[in-house]
């Protein structure tokens, strides 16, 4: 079990900061004893703040938060959707009823972000935004320095504070001040402590805004050292927005240099054909956000697991607490005390921990492990996989449940699938099985599956699809689809693209492709609105092989989409450099006489 308390401990103590320079602004050093001792439970945002302060990338955990904390974040979720909608007033009003409900200071500096959002949507003038903002960071830094970057450790909310306020200082029409001080953030972040997904997601729009001043002042070895950096931040972190940008002002940087960029141009204008017709917002229009992902009601989660177990609330119960607590708890009217809470999820065969990360060690170093298995899944090099899993079991003892699910689900190679359906379906179900009984009751108990666990079926799914057995694909796709839904896409867009996707992949090979591609292009529009670059590639792809290869009488218009649909996955292919999917979509292309126009 992973004891977040001493992953706290064991990454503050490698890098020698104290627990007072960790807490200081967030919560009292005896606190902060109590969480690293495993005696106190931090709540989800102390938690991220700490963790992100030690420069680490909290995304990697899901989260299983008390029903009064749970009900706070669906809140602040519902908060964003209304900004979406473009319903400022409602969105007002639904932070004005946060507040009166009681929260914390680091809620409150979560509104101020949100408001100062809010403000910028509408119009409102520089020096008001930029109050908001200083009000915000000085809830966490009370004597905060914006010239000494350097001597503090930021969590991401304050991190995201600074670079905005530092944008509006640029606005303003303190250029100088503000390049500077993306300079001092640009070099806070390339501190050895950040890893690289915490690095990736904080570091585009200074990169990006760099990029511009250094351009602006014809300073092009400048500007071209700091847009190949940040676009290969962009890049790795799977960010659309400001890739295309940020890849021109590189082709301009290159182009002074005497650099023929006659084929990225063209690049380009594909990349811009997508943005125009998918909705792409310019960087212009970006605010940064504190985005909140893979978080669930423990109450629920324990409620499911138990059904889905076939335990009675008396079976659960029993040695921990009285029947009537369950039941309470089953209705969402009662928070469990921590002790109580570990030992029922341990019984419904879950970790007890209120974090659950994609494996379970103590050495944060393990994590940067799962970047290098991220990026050969991007290349589709599963060769280099099962290397680089057998380093982190070398290095590392991985004994939990949640563990082995990682590295069985990891080690699965798609290339090798076919010839081993039988193998391999019977290996991921019974990894599966150690914590999901029964897949077949995943509807009727409308079971939320963890990461590690929707991988295994994910890959149980394409053994079915690859042993023609549709019907029981689409069964645990249609299961799923009504659990991860468009209505909370900031809250489960990895899931809902990732079933959608698959769906459609499924209707395809079944030859009913009007259905199929619907589904694909609704998946486009919700990886745009998400920000994911990765999914466009496949499923781009998908849309022009579905019709190429299983519609008998093909129109002129649905070639013409066809050739549209592989030009942008081929130039995805190419910014990742996947030599498999490049192959892929030319063969395809030589197959149908289509010809890309590079």
């Amino acid at each position: 079990m992973l004891y977040t308390g001493k992953l706290l401990w064991n990454i503050r103590e490698s890098l020698g900061i104290s627990r007072k320079t960790l807490s200081e602004g967030l919560c009292s050093v005896g606190y902060l004893t109590h969480i690293e001792n495993n005696k106190r439970d931090a709540d989800k945002l102390l938690f991220e703040s700490l963790y992100q302060r030690l420069g680490k990338y909290s995304g990697r955990f899901e989260m299983l938060l008390d029903v009064d904390e749970y009900e706070r974040l669906e809140k602040r979720w519902e908060i964003y959707d209304t900004i979406d909608e473009g319903n400022y007033n409602e969105a007002k009003s639904k932070i004005d009823e946060y507040r009166k409900n009681g929260h914390s200071r680091l809620e409150e500096q979560y509104l101020c972000l949100v408001e100062c959002e809010i403000m910028h949507r509408t119009g409102e003038n520089i020096s008001s935004c930029m109050d908001m903002i200083m009000t915000g960071l000085k809830i966490t830094r009370s004597k905060f320095d914006i010239d000494k970057l350097n001597e503090y450790y930021l969590s991401r909310m304050e991190m995201l504070l600074i670079q905005q306020y530092v944008r509006y200082m640029e606005l303003s029409g303190e250029e100088e001040q503000a390049i500077k001080l993306y300079k001092d953030i640009l070099d806070v972040l390339e501190d050895t402590r950040y890893d690289r997904s915490e690095r990736e997601l904080l570091y585009r729009h200074v990169g990006y805004w760099s990029m511009k001043y250094y351009l602006r002042h014809e300073m092009y070895d400048a500007a071209l050292e700091i847009a190949e950096k940040t676009y290969e931040y962009t890049l790795n972190g799977d960010f659309i927005m400001f890739l295309t940008e940020l890849k021109e002002g590189i082709i301009t940087c290159l182009e002074r240099k005497g650099e023929d960029m006659s084929v990225e141009k063209k690049y380009i204008a594909v990349l811009n054909e997508f943005k125009m017709q998918y909705g792409v917002r310019s960087v212009e229009e970006f605010f940064p956000r504190y985005e909140e992902i893979d978080a669930y009601n423990v109450n629920e989660i324990i409620s499911q697991r138990r059904k889905m177990l076939g335990i009675t609330q008396a079976e659960l119960a029993f040695g921990i607490c009285d029947i009537s607590t369950v039941s309470q708890m089953e209705n969402n009217r009662r928070s469990l005390q921590k002790e109580k809470k570990e030992k029922l999820l341990q019984r419904v065969k879950l970790s007890g921990d209120k974090y659950v990360a994609r494996i379970d060690t103590y050495d944060y170093k393990a994590f940067e492990k799962i970047n290098e298995i991220r990026d050969s899944c991007n290349r589709e090099e599963h060769y280099k996989i099962t290397s680089i899993l057998e380093e982190i079991q070398a290095e590392y003892k991985l004994e939990s449940v949640n563990s082995r699910q990682f590295i069985c689900a990891t080690m699965f190679e798609y290339d090798n699938v076919q010839d081993n359906v039988i193998i391999y379906l019977n290996k991921l179900k019974e990894i599966l099985n150690e914590s999901i009984v029964d897949i077949n009751k995943l509807k009727k108990e409308g079971v939320i599956l963890f990461y590690n666990e929707w991988n295994l079926l994910r890959k149980i799914i394409i053994c079915k699809k690859y042993d023609s057995s549709y019907d029981e694909c689409r069964k645990y796709l249609s299961a799923l689809a009504d659990i991860y839904n468009e209505k909370m896409i900031h809250k489960n867009g990895f899931m809902y693209l990732n079933i959608n996707n698959m769906h459609g992949d499924i209707l395809g090979e079944m030859g009913n492709v009007n259905d199929a591609n619907s589904l694909l292009h609704i998946c486009i529009c919700a990886s745009v609105k998400i920000d994911m670059l990765l999914h466009i590639r496949s499923l781009s792809y998908d849309i022009a092989w579905n019709i190429l290869e299983k519609k008998e009488n093909i129109s002129m218009e649905e070639k013409m989409k066809c050739e549209e649909n592989l030009k942008y996955a081929y130039v995805i292919a190419e910014l990742y450099k996947n030599k498999a999917s490049i192959s892929r979509i030319r063969n395809l292309c030589t197959k149908h006489n289509i010809i890309l126009p590079f």
